[in-house]
């Protein structure tokens, strides 16, 4: 085999052997344990005083019973809705060591109902985000990142959507952004955006679950909105599930 020939070959090779590398370092490291529980409030949340929707006939027609914010919502049990659960690494950091892809299904918002829909919610940095109105009547989001470009539109009509793509989209880590509504006040939302898919929101009952953790030690991190942020560390083996259950301080 002549030089050129060699030299070729072992290019290619050379070529193969990076997008190998890096087809395995985007596909992040996985793992096969869980971490599950509920969070709490550690006492009685302020009263909210209710929504008021006047301003727009359509929001109060669409919420015939008085709204609370989301934020300020208990469950009778004293477990937390809309509380953002996830993984940073033992040192606390955000990012675990490994490269993982976003996940091809886009985070959607909605606009339903007067409200942003989820109220909290997560997303792996890049992933496409879908923004919907449902709603018969005008609506805007605009976020309010410290780390990410800020976006800021109307869809002024019922069945508008948008697909917010590359640069449009969330691509650093942030914990939280916040994204608000200008024309309803109190239309407010938050999103996690990490550089792994290790999270999860409360929902009724104040339950959460992280699955496909790779084992290691790690702290398990908490934000809510009305709530004190908390951390705690935790270690999780191979095929375990660890159960943890957290309660939160007033702020």
């Amino acid at each position: 085999m002549n030089n050129r020939c060699w030299n070729t070959t072992s290019l290619v090779a050379s070529l193969t052997l990076a997008l190998l590398a890096g087809s395995a370092l985007a596909d992040g490291k996985m793992g096969t344990a869980t971490v599950k529980g509920k969070i709490s409030a550690d006492g009685k949340p302020t009263p909210g005083a209710p929504i008021a929707m006047g301003a727009d006939k359509f929001c109060l027609a669409a919420n015939p019973k008085p709204v609370s914010p989301q934020g300020k919502l208990i469950f009778a049990d004293g477990t937390l809705p809309y509380a953002f659960v996830y993984i940073k690494s033992a040192d606390g950091k955000l990012d675990l060591g490994s490269k993982y892809t976003p996940p091809a299904e886009a985070l959607e918002i909605d606009q339903s109902g007067c409200m942003y829909k989820p109220h909290v919610a997560g997303m792996v940095a890049g992933q496409t985000m879908k923004i919907v109105n449902t709603d018969d009547t005008n609506h805007n989001i605009h976020s309010l990142p410290t780390k990410n470009k800020s976006f800021n539109f109307s869809q002024p009509k019922k069945g508008m959507t948008k697909d917010l793509v590359s640069a449009e989209t969330f691509n650093n880590p942030e914990v939280m952004v916040h994204i608000k509504c200008d024309v309803h006040p109190w239309m407010s939302a938050y999103i996690g955006v990490l550089p792994h898919p290790f999270f999860d929101t409360t929902k009724k009952g104040g339950e959460f679950t992280i699955k496909n953790l790779p084992a290691g030690k790690y702290k398990l991190a908490v934000w809510h909105e009305e709530w004190a942020p908390q951390e705690i560390d935790i270690e999780v083996k191979d095929g375990e599930t660890v159960e943890k259950d957290v309660k939160l301080a007033k702020k």
